[in-house]
C-alpha cells in the first residue's frame, strides 16, 4: 500500500518498476483502475493515471513470476554486456534509441551486445563520462 496527499486536487500518473511480475489488479481509494505493463530489463513497469483527487490510497496485487535476470550493474561507451536469464526465454531484442552496436541471442537465455560508442560526443565538454 502507497499513500500520497496533496493541498490540490491533482491528476497523477504513475510509472512504477516492479519485479518481473504478473499484476493482477490495482486499486486507487478501494476501486479498481486501467493499467498497462511495459517488459524491461529485470522488471516490469506499470503504468496507470487517476482522476483529480487530494489523496490517493494504492494497493497493487502481483505475484513475482520467479525469473532471474543477470546483467552488468553498469557499462560504458564500446562495453561488451553479457546477459542471462533463468525462468524466462530471450526472444529479441529492442533498441529502439540505438545505444547498442550489436546483439546476438546466444540461446534463448543468453545474449551477448556490444554498447556503441559516441554516444556521449555531444556532452565530452563536460568530462569523460562513461569511458
Amino acid at each position: 500500500m502507497y499513500s500520497i496527499s496533496t493541498d490540490q486536487f491533482v491528476r497523477r500518473k504513475v510509472r512504477w518498476m516492479l519485479p518481473p511480475s504478473l499484476v493482477n489488479r490495482v486499486l486507487v481509494n478501494g476501486k479498481p483502475v486501467h493499467f498497462g505493463l511495459t517488459p524491461g530489463v529485470d522488471c516490469v513497469v506499470l503504468e496507470f493515471a487517476t482522476g483529480e483527487m487530494k489523496s490517493s490510497t494504492i494497493r497493487i496485487a502481483y505475484a513475482p513470476v520467479g525469473c532471474r535476470v543477470d546483467h552488468a550493474g553498469s557499462v560504458a561507451e564500446g562495453d561488451e554486456l553479457n546477459l542471462s536469464v533463468t525462468g524466462a526465454t530471450i526472444e529479441r531484442v529492442d533498441d529502439r534509441c540505438g545505444v547498442l552496436a550489436s546483439t546476438k541471442v546466444l540461446s534463448p537465455g543468453r545474449l551477448t551486445a556490444r554498447v556503441r560508442t559516441g554516444l556521449l560526443a555531444p556532452y565530452m565538454g563536460s568530462g569523460g563520462w562513461g569511458r
